[in-house]
């Protein structure tokens, strides 16, 4: 097993909504680790999966419009 690639996002100014990630690419040998915001590749001998595999990772968080009306709007962090 091989873990891969931990990834982080910087909030600024640090807000502390939730975050939502999103994955758009990933091959289906590699699993995304959510809690621990990284990938692991199993170990295996399909010489086939050799290359290069670009994914795109998204983070965005719900940030309200205003203080009363409780209307959100979606944010890339």
């Amino acid at each position: 097993m091989l873990n891969v690639s931990k990834y982080i996002f910087v909030e600024d100014p640090v807000c502390q909504y939730p975050e939502t990630v999103t994955l758009t690419n990933l091959p289906e040998f590699i699993v995304h680790n959510e809690d621990t915001s990284d990938f692991t590749l199993e170990k295996n001998t399909d010489l086939s999966i050799i290359g290069s595999y670009p994914v795109t990772i998204k983070s965005e968080i719900q940030v309200p419009i205003d203080a009363t009306s409780g209307t959100y709007e979606t944010k890339e962090v």
